[in-house]
């Protein structure tokens, strides 16, 4: 397998659920398959915002659909990246167009794949409990976030610390 996308099946009432991936093959192209480990199927809460986004994201790309009419190669999926015919894109594609909005916005460069990463050690600095974390990012066991994380974890434990001291600052010991 040369390379693997997570299919978002649907957005119903905030949630989305992740049941395929998109995989490219040598000798296939691309296939939709089911994920590494049943723990990657799965259930994910999205924010309001992200919901609004891909609701107008998806109603651009229905008109897309429907301009295309008989030349719509997508079928009935909705694919997050792809072409205005509908066909998924190829991950350099994917690569060049987040490397352009990195630079537009002057934002620091990490790869696609790194927003993974950063969603799960900003949820850990919020406090996010691990297990939610872990299962939010499709992981068998907890331990395997945990080993992944460890060093967000630190982060957390000292800001943990903080909180413990404001429960006591200002307050008299008799």
């Amino acid at each position: 397998m040369k390379t693997s996308k997570t299919l978002l099946r649907r957005v119903e009432k905030g949630k989305i659920n992740i049941q395929q991936t998109l995989a490219y093959t040598k000798e296939q192209g691309y296939i939709f398959k089911e994920p590494k480990t049943r723990n990657s199927i799965r259930t994910v809460t999205l924010s309001q915002s992200v919901i609004e986004q891909l609701k107008r994201y998806k109603t651009m790309k229905i008109r897309q659909k429907l301009r295309a009419g008989d030349s719509w190669e997508g079928g009935s999926r909705f694919l997050l990246f792809s072409s205005d015919m509908g066909k998924q894109m190829d991950p350099k594609s994917i690569t060049r167009w987040w490397n352009k909005r990195l630079k537009k916005y002057e934002l620091p460069v990490i790869t696609f794949h790194e927003l993974r990463h950063t969603s799960a050690t900003l949820l850990i600095n919020q406090g996010v409990h691990m297990k939610t974390i872990s299962a939010r990012l499709g992981h068998s066991k907890i331990g395997t976030t945990m080993d992944l994380y460890g060093h967000a974890l630190e982060n957390a434990d000292e800001k943990a610390a903080e909180h413990f001291d404001n429960l006591f600052k200002n307050k008299e010991i008799k």
